[in-house]
């Protein structure tokens, strides 16, 4: 795995070089749409390294759109993107593991991918449990009713259309 990836790197950094940077990751959004068995998680590891550079990230957000299909595909681009920056962060420092912050093209990635997302995919995808959502539907309802049930400014007990019966 870690010579793909340093194989991937070595390509990456040709292609950069040769003053072409989207042309790494319309081959992302090539190998994606040729739906063969493992084609997705290339195409993943591919769209990560990209990410990972500073001339490619311009470019990275328009093809996370053709190349992310599934939820499951933000999770391994997540996992493979701190997987390529740890790493090269450890080459560079020579020290163990540390926290690796996000870019935010790849906050920006995750944002479309989960609003593009139909409302079925959605909730299974959604980690609240059925007890928390209750409780905070409950509060929002709670809110409304406390904000109807406040005077209004003609009186005490007069509400919004003026006095009473």
């Amino acid at each position: 795995r870690d010579e793909q990836r340093a194989a991937l790197s070595k390509a990456l950094d040709d292609v950069i070089a040769a003053d072409c940077a989207s042309f790494a990751l319309a081959v992302a959004v090539w190998i994606r749409n040729k739906k063969e068995l493992g084609n997705r998680l290339i195409s993943t590891n591919l769209l990560a390294a990209c990410v990972h550079r500073e001339a490619t990230r311009p470019f990275a957000r328009q093809a996370a759109q053709l190349v992310i299909k599934l939820p499951t595909d933000l999770a391994e681009l997540n996992a493979e993107y701190k997987e390529v920056a740890s790493a090269a962060e450890k080459k560079v420092e020579g020290q163990e593991e540390s926290k690796v912050p996000m870019p935010t093209c790849l906050k920006k990635i995750a944002i479309d991918v989960i609003d593009s997302l139909p409302a079925f995919q959605a909730g299974k995808y959604d980690s609240t449990t059925k007890i928390k959502r209750t409780k905070q539907q409950l509060k929002s309802a709670k809110s409304q009713l406390e904000t109807l049930e406040k005077p209004g400014r003609e009186g005490k007990g007069q509400g919004k259309f003026g006095k009473g019966r």
